[in-house]
């Protein structure tokens, strides 16, 4: 969503946007379980807009993400493609 919303403030909106995540569970020291990683793949399609321009917006939407922000304590990877 917050890719969306800078394509689009942008002047840029997106015709498409598939995001996938990748969750990595593993056993938590103490007992249980913990989610450890999030992989995000991400295809977009953006009239106007070049690969280059378009990952980079996207990883400055990661950054800027409140989803990402709140799952600070893991990690969260973003392979950002143009398609």
């Amino acid at each position: 969503m917050q890719l969306s919303h800078m394509l689009a403030e942008g002047g840029t909106p997106a015709d498409k946007l598939d995001v996938r995540s990748d969750v990595t569970v593993q056993p938590a020291q103490g007992g249980g379980f913990e989610i450890t990683k999030s992989a995000l793949t991400l295809v977009g399609s953006v009239p106007d807009l070049d690969e280059a321009k378009f990952v980079e917006i996207a990883e400055k939407a990661k950054a800027s993400c409140p989803v990402s922000k709140a799952l600070g304590a893991i990690e969260i990877t973003l392979d950002a493609r143009y398609g």
